[in-house]
């Protein structure tokens, strides 16, 4: 079917169109007139289709709020009110791909699938639990998937408990895990990236069940939603469904879901946090030194893609020159990088793992010196060519392992159509690399060094020592707190939470209805096609050598197979 811009299918209007040579295909941007719900095609042959609905989900503290709803929204819906939809749909379907993920700024459910009938199965299934959750009928799923107060009997020491709360305890005892978080805290500290949106265990239990629901319906409405399709989708059936099933009851509303600008520092800001180490082990040279600078903006395609392999060029290796510095000078036993650009404004930065604290200016000296180094004599030009012909082919190739590459694809397309701007731009790579390719003749490079890390006042120098029971001290200030909450009851309040505690319980011990568990779609043998899957061969003669050759779109990449 053609479709031309203003070409409307079940109340989608195609506003935008745009051949993406880079994807073998073409690329579509709808509205929902009604909804006003965004929509985004990667139209192209890949049979291993995806789909995705994203939310804008700003969080605005450490409770922890859009992993909780992440978690919840799972939990059974309107049209399929079982306890766990995906652990029955699993045992029938063909997925390639299952999985919803929190992120620092948005909330992303992506399915993928070979079969047809089963994308349309999946798509459903997970529609209707984002929009129609039974969040409101049961107050247990937010107990269970977030928080509750446990409390058996009323002799038992009152305990919190919590999917979402016991699983960043452990997110938050990683040394690296707290230091990323921290970065974050303190880079960004007057927009929503200063908050932990998995949830700080100390800010979770202060969430309630009133704000749970609410941002639900705040951000959980069509208007927010960014729907993304990639691959041989039967689209036209697709977007009948959405429309009829999900949007056509909903009017445009306006929603405050984007990011605010980080206001840029004027000076560098400095921070010493601490992190929890064992009685047992030596805490001599296990401190962490790291720098860490906001750079650029993720709807800057070009420049975006440059920081990238800056990033490599840095520190990709033992031979790459900054991390080369620092390793030889011996001053920790390795250094960590991280570049994150799945955020309006990235992040790069450059840590110290293992050191001491007293390191922290020679730290700092060799990579300002480097830099300078680089700035004043120049980087090698063969190592830009390689850095920059290693992106190239992994851009190309796109593989991703098991993973279908249309999920990466939709990373992509987040990273700049959820800020406001062009979905495609970060797909459409070809140009993009000839303008760095030509830029880098004339010190691209070295500006980048000069404007993002020697000369960028938005940055923040952190020191994480590690403290000997930090952990203890931690874990009896809360059970004080939680000692001193449960003398504090009446007898009755006492009885209630008892009474919660058994509710809670009885709702997970609850077997589902074997008649809610047949609304689940299920595949069926004949809707699997039994045909073994054809790769295209010819069979030549070359040279007096059987070549055996496979005529595939590999996006100017060319495999070449010996076999003796």
């Amino acid at each position: 079917m053609e479709l031309n811009i203003h070409h409307t299918i079940a109340g989608f209007s195609l506003r935008n169109k745009k051949t993406i040579h880079e994807i073998n295909g073409t690329g579509y941007v709808f509205t929902h007139q009604k909804s006003g719900a965004k929509l985004v095609w990667l139209a192209n042959d890949d049979d291993n289709k995806v789909f995705s609905v994203t939310f804008r989900t700003p969080p605005s503290d450490d409770s922890g709020l859009p992993h909780i709803l992440e978690h919840s929204v799972l939990c059974g819906s309107k049209n399929y009110p079982i306890k766990d939809p995906f652990l029955e749909l699993e045992k029938s379907s063909l997925n390639t791909f299952l999985n919803a993920f929190t992120m620092a700024d948005k909330t992303m459910y992506p399915v993928a699938s070979r079969n047809h009938q089963d994308f349309f199965n999946l798509i459903t299934v997970y529609i209707d639990a984002v929009f129609y959750p039974l969040i409101y009928q049961y107050p247990e799923i937010f107990q269970q998937e977030g928080w509750h107060y446990s409390l058996k009997k009323a002799t038992d020491q009152l305990k919190y408990n919590g999917i979402v709360y016991n699983e960043m305890k452990g997110a938050f005892s990683s040394p690296e895990s707290i230091l990323s978080r921290y970065c974050k805290k303190v880079l960004y500290p007057e927009n929503a990236y200063c908050y932990e949106s998995g949830g700080d265990p100390d800010s979770i239990p202060s969430l309630t069940y009133e704000q749970f629901c609410n941002f639900h319906k705040q951000y959980y409405h069509p208007s927010n939603a960014y729907f993304y399709f990639y691959g041989d989708c039967q689209i036209e059936s697709l977007l009948n469904m959405i429309n009829n099933n999900y949007l056509s009851q909903d009017n445009s509303i306006t929603i405050d879901s984007q990011i605010k600008e980080q206001a840029k520092f004027t000076t560098p800001r400095e921070f010493q946090i601490f992190y929890p180490q064992s009685e047992q082990e030596s805490i001599e040279n296990k401190a962490y030194l790291s720098l860490v600078y906001m750079v650029g903006k993720a709807t800057n395609a070009e420049t975006l893609l440059g920081l990238e392999i800056l990033t490599t060029i840095l520190m990709d290796n033992a031979a790459a020159p900054l991390k080369k510095a620092l390793l030889d000078s011996g001053i920790a036993k390795d250094i960590l990088t991280e570049y994150d650009d799945d955020l309006l404004q990235p992040l790069f930065s450059i840590t110290a793992k293992h050191t001491a604290e007293n390191k922290l200016e020679d730290f700092l000296k060799i990579i300002r010196t480097t830099l300078q180094q680089l700035m004043t004599k120049g980087i090698d030009e063969k190592r830009i060519a390689s850095c920059i012909y290693n992106k190239e082919f992994e851009l190309r190739e796109a593989d991703y392992s098991y993973y279908p590459k249309g999920l990466f694809y939709n990373f992509a397309v987040n990273t700049s159509w959820l800020y406001d701007s062009d979905p495609f731009m970060h797909l459409i790579y070809e140009p993009l690399l000839e303008t760095i390719k030509d830029k880098a003749k004339n010190r691209y490079f070295e500006k980048l060094i000069d404007e993002y890390l020697l000369n960028n006042s938005h940055q923040c120098i952190i020191t994480m020592s590690p403290q000997k029971g930090l952990n203890t001290k931690k874990e009896k200030e809360l059970a004080e707190q939680l000692e001193k909450y449960q003398k504090s009851l009446s007898e009755q309040q006492v009885e209630q939470m008892i009474e919660q505690t058994r509710k809670l319980q009885t709702f997970q011990d609850k077997k589902d209805d074997p008649a809610d568990i047949a609304k689940i779609p299920m595949l069926s043998i004949e809707e699997i096609n039994p045909k073994t899957e054809i790769l295209p061969i010819e069979v030549l003669e070359k040279n007096k050598k059987t070549v055996l050759y496979h005529s595939l779109f590999t996006n100017q990449i060319v495999y070449l197979s010996f076999y003796f």
